[in-house]
């Protein structure tokens, strides 16, 4: 998980549960994405911001729905210019992996 997001999960100890697939995790890293998302200048939208808030629920799918946003605010981190894209520096990992940000704008047919 990008810590420049300020997600982190605590060990609980042995036997118990924690990480994202557990709520009340996603709950405590839901308020650090608010946080973020607050002194980024990034607008959420209600809908967001109540899952973020109830962790995306507690429903197993709801782990899915923290990944994405996760995926989405690490993406947006890289667009405002507050962390670097991360890619690979070996450009046939880059075009094996199917890296996203800093590929650059290539034909599908150069990678094939």
């Amino acid at each position: 998980m990008p810590s420049n997001l300020g997600i982190s999960f605590s060990y609980r100890g042995p036997g118990r549960k924690s990480g994202k697939r557990v709520q009340v995790d996603r709950i405590a890293n839901g308020e650090r994405l608010i946080d973020w998302a607050e002194q980024t200048g990034v607008s959420l939208a209600d809908e967001l911001r109540l899952g973020m808030e109830s962790g995306f629920g507690s429903a197993p799918g709801g782990e899915d729905l923290f990944d994405a946003c996760i995926g989405l605010f690490g993406m947006l981190n890289v667009v405002l210019g507050k962390q670097p894209a991360g890619e690979p520096e070996d450009v046939e990992v880059r075009k094996v992996e199917g890296w996203i940000l800093g590929q650059g704008n290539h034909p599908i047919s150069a990678f094939a």
